[in-house]
């Protein structure tokens, strides 16, 4: 079940918010402050958050950089009771994930919600693959079975480095040959 941060001070409007993402099948944590929103952040491994534009602690603005400064893959969508133009403008500024006037409909809510848990969720597995492809894929863990792909490994294995090209261009280099440049996708 996604988890969303739902940061709402007025009362009415954070229980609506919250029962709309419960029917949706999306866990809201309800805070009422910024503060309160940053603290629960803390220990809560949420998916994206709601925040509301105007709290008593401090400006929607000022929570979401912030929360761009210390979470910077989690989208933050914008609720605000404003119908500024000038406001939103300065907060897509900011580059939420997505941005609402109340009365908020609630199915457009809950699309959004849903789209920010899945780019978070993308976000969370790109980085985890990246790890991966970091530790697992070294240049010593290279198998080629052609000879021709061998005599590469093996000409790249001192203090060579190897940078395979989109166009399928295998370049090598070192600090006392210089660069050379092979076709890989010709055969031998």
């Amino acid at each position: 079940m996604a988890r969303v941060l739902l940061v709402e001070d007025d009362p009415v409007s954070g229980r609506v918010i919250a029962s709309v993402l419960r029917q949706a099948g999306i866990e809201p944590t309800l805070c009422v402050s910024g503060a309160e929103a940053l603290l629960a952040l803390e220990g809560l491994d949420a998916d994206a958050v709601c925040l509301d534009v105007l709290l008593p602690d401090a400006s929607g603005e000022s929570i979401l950089a912030e929360l761009r400064q210390r979470w910077p893959d989690l989208p933050v969508i914008m609720l605000s009771a404003q119908d500024s133009i000038e406001r939103a403008v300065e907060i897509m500024k900011l580059r939420p994930f997505d941005y609402f006037v109340k009365p908020i409909n609630p199915e457009r809510l809950v699309h959004s919600v849903e789209a920010a848990v899945r780019e978070h969720d993308l976000t969370r597995r790109l980085h985890q693959l990246e790890r991966e492809v970091q530790d697992n894929f070294r240049f010593d863990e290279i198998v080629g079975r052609s000879p021709r792909m061998q005599a590469y490994v093996w000409t790249g294995s001192g203090t060579a480095t190897l940078t395979l090209t989109p166009g399928g261009t295998l370049q090598t280099g070192s600090a006392s040959f210089g660069p050379t440049t092979f076709d890989v996708t010709q055969p031998p």
